[in-house]
Order: structure tokens, then C-alpha cells, then sequence
């Protein structure tokens, strides 16, 4: 498992457009930063979340939000992690990763990205491959079984683009309490996302004497502009242009002004030619 420094961690304000989950997520957080009151009522805080959509929507940075807001370790747990080519390896990675997950000491948040890939039934059959993933899929049902009893200060957060090739039994209530359908952007979210997106580069880059953007920027003309895109369509438009506007200036190609609407404008439709 790959453990994320903190400075690489993004925060629930930073989320636009899910104001719902976003709200959910901070209930999650206060949960654990109140694990007094949780015992006092016997209340038991979910621990299991699963997030499915289209790729490119925040899934995976919902998932270290989460783990920022709570003030948890994040280890994000990739297929090659798991599944092995040689007989019994992928079982006994999955029990050597729950093992460790039994041991942490500290609030963490496990992110299981792409579940479908490593624990699915999809095209289940006799070949070793597909015996592997079974297998694979009948060890995370036994641990999760026991897991967060043992362990309270874990959080397994599984995303996946195709929920309709896991199981329903490995995310069972139990396993998995919250479930969580995260959408491509509709236009208010797109306009939303925009905005965080401006805000944050102008407080990470913008000094005195160098303005980034220019005040004809307008997030709600560019949602308009945009629909279909995902956040990480947003983001990749904004690279774009700050890349083009660094180029320019380092190669002295004429003056260099700030960021302009038309420049976002022309970002868009290269990003839609491809």
C-alpha cells in the first residue's frame, strides 16, 4: 500500500458540485473525531463506502478529502498490489493487506480504486485467472466480516466506473453502509468546480506584481460551455492554459497577459478536438 504525505491531501471545500456527499463525508468526520459520543449511544459510525461513476468525476479525491477532514493516514491499495500471476498469491496479498489494516494504531483510510479490477465476478469462470479473483473476493468478504470490529479506526473506501461487475454481496450493509452515486457534473456543479479550481490557483500562485487570471473570467459562461466535462476535463483545460501562457513567457513570444475568458474559451474547444 502506498502511503500519501499529508501535503498531498485535498480537503472537502475544495470538492464542487456534490454538495450532498460532500455533507455526508463531514458526517463521516465527526463520527470519528467523536468516538466518546459514538460509544455512549452504541451507535456504530459507518466504515465501509463505496463511490460508482463515470471516470474523471472525484472519486479518488473525494476518498483523500475524507481522510484530510478526519485527520487519518491515507493508503490507497492498487491491483498489482493484490492479484499475482502465481498460484495462492493474490490470497495471501489480500490477508497480508488486512493484516497490516488490523494493526494500525491511528485513524486511516484504506482506498481500494478501481475495486472492480482487483475483486470482481464478472466473467467468472473455470480458467485460473478468474479462480484467482474468486478467491480473491471470498477472502475480502471473510475480512471485512471482522475488520472493523477489531479494528474501529479504519475506513475502507472502495470506487469503482462499473458497479454492475461487483458482487452484491462483497458491498452488503455491513461491509459497505454507505453507497454513493457520483455523477458527472450537471452545469451549476461545472460552474462550482470552476470557481474552487480559479480560487485555488490564485491563492497558490498568484503575488503581488503577477496576476494569473484576468477579471473577465466568467465560471458560469464557461459551465455553459462545457457540458459533458468532468472535473478532471475542468482540470485539464486549466493545464492546458497554463501551460500555453508559461510557454510564452519563457520563450519571450510576445507579451503575457493574464488568463483571459477567450483563453479558457479556446481551452475548451481544444480539449473537445482532442
Amino acid at each position: 500500500m502506498r502511503a500519501v504525505p499529508r501535503t498531498e491531501a485535498v480537503t472537502l471545500d475544495q470538492v464542487g458540485g456534490l454538495p450532498e456527499v460532500v455533507a455526508q463525508f463531514r458526517e463521516v468526520a465527526v463520527s470519528f473525531r467523536h468516538p466518546d459520543v459514538m460509544a455512549r449511544w452504541g451507535a456504530r459510525r459507518p466504515q465501509g463506502i463505496l463511490m460508482y461513476g463515470p471516470p474523471g468525476t472525484g472519486k479518488t479525491m473525494l476518498a483523500r478529502a475524507l481522510a484530510n477532514e478526519i485527520g487519518a493516514d491515507f493508503r490507497e491499495i492498487r491491483t498489482p498490489e493484490i492479484l499475482d500471476k502465481y498460484l495462492g498469491g493474490s490470497e495471501r496479498n489480500i490477508k497480508q493487506i488486512f493484516r497490516e489494516a488490523r494493526r494500525y494504531r491511528q485513524p486511516t483510510v484504506m482506498l481500494f480504486d478501481e475495486f472492480d479490477s482487483i475483486i470482481s465476478y464478472a466473467g467468472a469462470g473455470g480458467d485460473a485467472a478468474s479462480q484467482a479473483v474468486n478467491a480473491v473476493a471470498g477472502i475480502f468478504k471473510q475480512e471485512m466480516n471482522t475488520l472493523f470490529e477489531e479494528n474501529p479506526d479504519v475506513i475502507v473506501v472502495a470506487t469503482t466506473n462499473f458497479p454492475h461487475r461487483v458482487d452484491a454481496s462483497l458491498v452488503r450493509s455491513g461491509r459497505f453502509d454507505i453507497k454513493l452515486a457520483i455523477p458527472a457534473p450537471d452545469e451549476s456543479g461545472r460552474a462550482e468546480i470552476i470557481t474552487k479550481m480559479i480560487r485555488e490557483l490564485i491563492e497558490r500562485h498568484e503575488r503581488p506584481g503577477f496576476r494569473m487570471f484576468a477579471a473577465d473570467v466568467d465560471s458560469a459562461e464557461l459551465a455553459a460551455l462545457t457540458p459533458g466535462l468532468t472535473g478532471a476535463d475542468l482540470r485539464e483545460v486549466l493545464r492546458r492554459v497554463q501551460l500555453a501562457k508559461a510557454m510564452r513567457e519563457a520563450t519571450g513570444v510576445g507579451r503575457v497577459g493574464p488568463i483571459s475568458q477567450d483563453d479558457l474559451r479556446e481551452g475548451v474547444a481544444g480539449l473537445r478536438r482532442g
